[in-house]
């Protein structure tokens, strides 16, 4: 009788101990998922960001912070490395692992995770130092970024401080993850005291931290410091026309025909011809007046592009300083011009240059003004400097800009040059091209 109820009791107590055992497992499975599935979150968030950096990066530099397209294209070629190593070469594991695998076997693909992320960084430092170098070369080398050096270095600096901060940050929370993944595995102390140890050398996983967030912020701050606070910045005053003059009232030719037919004698001054001799418009584009041209004018005139010719009409970079305001340059580049640019050279001893004067759009009908685009913010830049931002008013009259003084006056001194870089424009109702139908100047120490 006592036998039989040592046995029941010996059953009852085995059967508890096999349910607490159960609970147990059950506990440690939970932990594990929950490890798991932490780790599996972490990689779909890397897998986003690579994916985003390839698709906007590249755009980004050629478009915002306007690097030349084989630098974009190599960038694009680096963030496509990283993303076929992370999908296609890196293990991964997940919650339907842990269901399916044995212990042993989750510990040993969590160690190899772990072992693979420390070796694309042999890979990925050095490919990342040799896109950092060649950016800093690109921006000291490039006349596209004359004047605008510091601002970029400065932002890729600030994207690199940033971006390793969050990649130091992710790379220690996944090493983490694992570990703790790899101890709950463990079957004793000992053995998860072994599996703690990381392989790769601690300076390793501290410059990962530049890869993992550098490319993405560091354009954006990049990009912002170029484009977004750059030209409207305090180093850049911008100028609103100090006046404006009546737009043309008569044809190109009509107005060749009566300056040939005043010199001529052929005509009679009436008060209507006598107001028409008035008009700023007619005395620097068609009369015999003297002004500023009488001792300097442009040595050439060159633009970043020009719209394809159509038939005899031309659209290049010469129609915006030909004294006719029926000609026009018209930009050739994809979008509505912005980043295009249109340069004046001089030699050294040209008068000096303290007014600008512009015809902004196609003026020559009311039509062709509203089909094309009219520029809305002029960058000007002096000897490849920034200097200051012209706002044009949305009319077909003649605006004039006071800049201040520029130029050398002095033979001995070389060439030198006024960029004009258009930074946004007015739409236009048919076309994206952006057009500039005259830019030209006035001055001091002529006569």
């Amino acid at each position: 009788m006592e036998l039989n109820e040592l046995r029941q009791q010996m059953a009852l107590l085995k059967e508890k101990i096999d349910n607490q055992q159960i609970v147990n497992e059950q506990l440690v499975r939970q932990a594990i998922n929950q490890k798991v599935s932490t780790i599996s979150r972490v990689r779909r968030v890397k897998r986003i960001y690579l994916i985003a950096s390839l698709f906007l990066v590249p755009p980004m530099l050629t478009r915002l912070v306007e690097t030349p397209m084989w630098f974009a294209m190599a960038t694009a070629a680096m963030l496509a490395i990283a993303v076929i190593y992370h999908e296609l070469i890196m293990e991964h594991i997940n919650t339907e692992d842990v269901n399916r695998l044995s212990s042993m076997e989750i510990s040993q693909k969590a160690l190899r995770i772990k072992e693979q992320g420390a070796q694309w960084l042999w890979v990925g430092i050095p490919m990342l130092m040799a896109w950092i170098g060649t950016f800093a070369w690109v921006v000291l080398h490039s006349e596209a970024f004359d004047g605008a050096a510091e601002e970029l270095l400065g932002g890729l600096i600030t994207g690199v401080v940033i971006g390793a901060v969050l990649g130091y940050a992710i790379y220690r929370r996944q090493q983490r993850m694992i570990d703790d993944l790899r101890r709950s595995l463990a079957c004793d102390e000992e053995h998860a005291a072994n599996l703690s140890a990381n392989k790769n050398p601690s300076y390793l996983w501290r410059i990962a931290a530049i890869f993992l967030g550098l490319l993405l912020v560091s354009t954006i701050a990049v990009a912002l410091s170029r484009h977004a606070n750059f030209w409207r910045g305090a180093e850049l005053s911008v100028i609103r026309p100090s006046h404006v003059e009546s737009l043309p009232t008569l044809s190109a030719d009509d107005y060749r025909r009566l300056s040939r037919e005043l010199d001529e004698g052929t005509i009679e001054l009436t008060d209507s011809i006598d107001s028409l001799l008035k008009l700023p418009i007619y005395r620097d584009l068609y009369g015999n007046s003297c002004s500023w041209y009488c001792g300097g004018a442009p040595d050439t005139v060159v633009a970043s592009s020009a719209l394809t010719p159509m038939g005899r009409i031309n659209y290049g970079a010469t129609n915006a300083h030909d004294f006719n305001h029926e000609s026009v340059w018209a930009e050739g580049a994809k979008g509505n011009g912005k980043g295009e640019w249109i340069e004046y050279r001089f030699h050294g001893d040209c008068p000096r240059i303290t007014t600008v004067k512009v015809l902004n759009g196609y003026v020559r009908t009311e039509q062709q003004w509203q089909e094309n685009a009219r520029i809305h913010h002029l960058k000007m830049y002096y000897d490849g400097k920034p200097t200051l931002v012209l706002e044009l008013d949305d009319t077909r009259d003649l605006q004039v800009f006071n800049i201040g003084t520029f130029g050398p006056h002095d033979a001995a001194a070389p060439e030198w040059s006024l960029r004009f870089e258009i930074v946004d424009v007015y739409p236009g109702l048919k076309y994206d091209d952006a057009v500039l139908s005259e830019l030209y100047f006035d001055g001091i120490d002529v006569h």
